[in-house]
């Protein structure tokens, strides 16, 4: 991936992001706050989306109650 300018933001969509997204920064030689990667909150998106069509209700109660279930689980986790 060099030469790249320093100043360069790269963003990676992708599943596995975690451990493209590190590639990327690695070959890259970027600093880590310049590599971005997203690929769960894309997923949550489409998620979401698909879930209130399918309820009839709106996308932004669905996602709010996602993101309380994947914060609950992150709680969760750090408590073992």
């Amino acid at each position: 991936m060099k030469p790249i300018r320093s100043d360069a933001v790269i963003l990676v969509v992708s599943q596995p992001v975690d451990v493209l997204t590190t590639l990327a920064q690695e070959l890259s030689g970027l600093p880590k706050p310049q590599v971005i990667g997203s690929g769960t909150f894309l997923d949550s998106l489409r998620l979401g989306r698909l879930l209130a069509n399918r309820l009839k209700v709106r996308t932004v109660n669905i996602l709010q109650y996602i993101q309380r279930l994947d914060n609950m689980y992150c709680r969760l986790q750090q408590l073992q």
